[in-house]
């Protein structure tokens, strides 16, 4: 009942749910999901309020590509649920999923400038490079063609080599 309350965008539903602590917060779809995940990409910055202030909620467990929530809020553009996530713990940013990659260098291969600022804010190294290939954010900025994310890592100090 709780994913499907966070899927579907109904806060008063999930705040109801939370409240009741009926249903494990920590809960696992059959892809790894928690209602976390869902609500980070949902974006939808009231549920992700309730969710983030549920007892025992944990912020640190991985879907089964390795992304936590922040990786998820980042990767769709979610900066309101990145900003609410990294407020909780910035910490989260240092996370890598099963690719290598962090919240930072999603966000700059899908182009969200607003994501990057968020995460800049919070002390981003950004030269942060994947642990695979070496890669930077301006290297998967530029690699999918996201214009502004490009001009923004450039103009922030990112390395161009």
């Amino acid at each position: 009942p709780l994913h499907w309350a966070v899927a579907l965008t109904v806060p008063e539903q999930v705040a109801n749910l939370v409240q009741k602590e009926e249903y494990p917060i920590n809960a696992l779809t059959p892809r790894s999901w928690t209602a976390a995940h869902l609500g980070a990409r949902q974006g939808n910055t009231k549920i992700m309020k309730t969710l983030l202030t549920a007892p025992g909620v944990n912020l640190k467990i991985k879907n089964e590509e390795g992304q936590t929530p922040l990786h998820i809020a980042a990767t769709f553009g979610r900066v309101g649920a990145v900003k609410l996530l990294l407020q909780r713990n910035c910490h989260l940013r240092n996370i890598r999923d099963n690719h290598g990659w962090t919240a930072f260098l999603r966000a700059a291969a899908n182009g969200h400038v607003e994501v990057l600022k968020a995460l800049k804010a919070e002390g981003q190294d950004m030269n942060e490079t994947t642990s695979k290939n070496g890669w930077t954010a301006l290297h998967l900025a530029a690699e999918n063609e996201r214009v502004d994310a490009v001009k923004y890592l450039v103009e922030n100090g990112t390395r161009k080599g």
